[in-house]
């Protein structure tokens, strides 16, 4: 129990004192009531580590992708080629695949991420969300409807949405992306991507190997496990480099 409270103690300090840097190689940040936190790793994962424990103390807002250009494009197609089964398949497919994937996405957090407060949002909102708008834009549920009572209760928050990394930094695949309140992708060290697991590309659930369809909701459901997995693997070496002294918390 002791433990677990000075952890709680080191948790709520570094959220305070984490966001001012002084250098690469000691990085002093500003002192509250006698407390400075002193950390001796690099300025990259000093930055990943204050990123990492401000998203467990935060809300992640998560994209729900709506395909729109594609759908308003099918749909402009399909009046003006009334009698096109072609394009009214496409454009029935495109609306299937993407309410399908969104209520994918919502269970798929839902029931396999704790690591902080989710929110979900339609891709279509997210200027009201950048511009500031905190509340009857998010949806709750599967039934993909805005919930008026969901409000995002704080000034700073965190992004996740269906993109692509930058090849210098990943494999350039289709990935589930975490950027900060300002739209903008975390940097390396902070496990910012967490690739789409797809059809033809073998993934391991426990011991046992087995293939997914790309946007299918064990694709999905499998993805967000492993985005978990990586957060909490990298908050494990959070702790490390704390109990080896690379992060300490000292008083004045």
């Amino acid at each position: 129990m002791k433990n677990i409270c000075h952890k709680a103690l080191v948790i709520s300090l570094l959220m305070a004192l984490l966001p001012n840097f002084v250098d690469a190689q000691k990085v002093t940040f500003a002192p509250l009531q006698g407390w400075v936190v002193t950390d001796t790793v690099t300025n990259s994962k000093s930055m990943a580590y204050s990123d990492l424990l401000r998203l467990e103390h935060s809300v992640l807002v998560v994209y729900l992708k709506t395909y729109r250009k594609k759908i308003a494009y099918l749909k402009s197609a399909v009046k003006n080629k009334p009698k096109s089964k072609r394009m009214k398949k496409l454009l029935r497919q495109t609306l299937e695949k993407s309410q399908q994937q969104q209520r994918a996405i919502v269970e798929a957090y839902t029931n396999h991420y704790q690591f902080s407060d989710v929110l979900f949002l339609p891709d279509t909102l997210a200027p009201l969300l950048l511009d500031g708008q905190k509340e009857g834009i998010f949806v709750s549920d599967t039934s993909l409807t805005i919930d008026e009572t969901a409000r995002l209760p704080l000034d700073s928050f965190y992004i996740c949405y269906i993109g692509t990394p930058p090849t210098a930094t990943s494999t350039g695949a289709e990935s589930l992306i975490i950027a900060n309140s300002n739209n903008e992708m975390l940097p390396s060290p902070f496990p910012y991507a967490t690739m789409l697991a797809t059809y033809g590309k073998w993934s391991l659930i426990g011991s046992i190997g087995v293939k997914f369809r790309s946007g299918s909701d064990a694709a999905i459901t499998q993805t967000v496990k492993k985005q978990q997995q990586r957060l909490e693997k990298f908050q494990r070496k959070f702790w490390k480099d704390y109990e080896s002294g690379k992060v300490m918390i000292i008083e004045e």
